[in-house]
């Protein structure tokens, strides 16, 4: 039983603010999209597993002159969303539904591939990067395992209150030989940790074109 859905449903207007902090503990995604406003030449965005906007609501603020796209298999993504409704648009629907030739400046997978069976994920991965445009960017953020109480705590959190049998953190190195396998040509142009817990790992990837070989990449 999926116990955070069912407990959601009941808290009304006061879900937003138990949302926040629920998640509070684990990711700081103010910090995340700070790190991702440094990019340049930001003019559309795609997310992956879009939830219900709680991302959203930050990237939208920080590429004010962008338009983003989330798209998600849940029944009503970005219910949560608070932004500019002009610029956002939310989709229930699978990456493979996608249209291939509707490209994105950039490309996000926040906390998507560790609820992805793990002989499915590079083509999950695989299929985010075919949508980044050349000179785009593909970002990833995921949850990597260590032996701590916060990793027990967010598999408990995953596992029996998000109602997913088939989590799975990623061992150490194991996201980086992922996307050296998927994007064999591209460049990692960000890698950082993630606040309140380095658990927390983002990889930035310069996808094709002038931005993966631009000599002022940038670095964290």
């Amino acid at each position: 039983m999926r116990v955070g859905p069912f407990v959601r449903q009941r808290l009304g207007r006061f879900e937003e603010p138990a949302a926040e902090a629920y998640r509070r503990p684990f990711i700081d995604l103010d910090d995340l999209a700070r790190t991702l406003a440094r990019l340049d030449r930001v003019c559309t965005v795609l997310e992956v597993g879009a939830g219900e906007g709680a991302m959203a609501t930050r990237v939208v603020r920080a590429f004010p002159q962008a338009r983003y796209l989330g798209i998600d298999i849940i029944r009503r993504p970005g219910r949560l969303f608070r932004g500019d409704e002009e610029r956002a648009q939310f989709c229930a629907m699978d990456l493979e539904d996608l249209p291939p030739d509707q490209l994105f400046d950039l490309v996000l997978l926040v906390d998507v591939l560790h609820h992805v069976a793990p002989p499915l994920r590079e083509k999950v991965l695989a299929g985010a990067r075919r949508h980044v445009r050349s000179g785009g960017h593909l970002a990833i953020k995921e949850w990597e395992r260590t032996r701590s109480l916060g990793q027990m705590a967010w598999f408990i959190v995953d596992r029996y209150i998000g109602g997913d049998p088939n989590v799975r953190a990623f061992a150490p190195g194991e996201l980086m030989a992922t996307v050296a396998r998927v994007c064999p040509g591209d460049q990692v142009t960000i890698e950082a940790r993630v606040p309140p817990r380095r658990n927390n790992l983002l990889l930035v990837i310069a996808c094709g074109g002038p931005t993966a070989t631009d000599p002022g990449h940038i670095e964290r």
